[in-house]
């Protein structure tokens, strides 16, 4: 887990930056999610892991802290890594690139945020994904499609993270303290998911 040690030392100096006032964590249950985070996978997995370190640390804490404009340093080492992982370069036009690496980012940001503040594993949340009916995870996708596609536009919605928080092992008290990083993870879950499918579609995999 060194991919997310870098990290999770870095939010050790900034122990209140993006975490809402709820009840702590006992350490054990922390201790026991970290222990649950997942490396991204994928194309966007690979542009990840292959930034530099600090750039990927940097790049969580503004995400934490709700700072979604992607940052210069972030910019030129995306543009630097992304023909290795993709064998082609990184365009802002191409919705499918953008969208494998921009949710690979806002998952780990999400997915240490529900950990450290609520003690929920990254295995808890991809069980109450992979086992939502479709209706629940009907208006991610629809987001997520919108995203992908270069004549739509986002069009907001109200999702409701409750029934997905649950099935994850969480109160109301609690999905409702962090209810905007639930969204993050689940959003772009999404997104992943339909980026990471239309790159193959397109050839493109890490196992070129």
């Amino acid at each position: 887990m060194r991919w997310a040690g870098t990290i999770l030392a870095a939010l050790c100096l900034v122990p209140t930056i993006g975490f809402a006032a709820t009840e702590p964590v006992a350490e054990e249950a922390r201790n026991a999610a970290f222990s649950k985070l997942k490396a991204p996978g994928g194309v966007g997995g690979c542009v990840y892991a292959a930034v530099p370190v600090e750039v990927r640390r940097e790049t969580i804490i503004r995400l934490l802290a709700a700072e979604f404009e992607t940052a210069a340093p972030l910019k030129a080492a995306v543009a630097r890594v992304t023909p290795e992982c993709a064998g082609r370069a990184y365009d802002v036009q191409d919705h499918a690139l953008v969208g494998s690496v921009t949710s690979a980012f806002r998952k780990a940001a999400s997915a240490l945020y529900l950990a450290r503040q609520l003690g929920v594993g990254q295995d808890a949340l991809d069980y109450a994904w992979e086992t939502a009916p479709a209706s629940e995870k009907a208006s991610f996708y629809a987001i997520a499609d919108e995203f992908l596609d270069p004549e739509a536009s986002i069009t907001r919605r109200a999702l409701n993270t409750a029934a997905l928080a649950e099935r994850a092992g969480l109160d109301a008290q609690s999905a409702e303290s962090a209810a905007s990083f639930l969204r993050m993870y689940f959003v772009n879950v999404a997104v992943s998911e339909r980026a990471e499918t239309a790159l193959q579609r397109q050839g493109v995999t890490t196992d070129r």
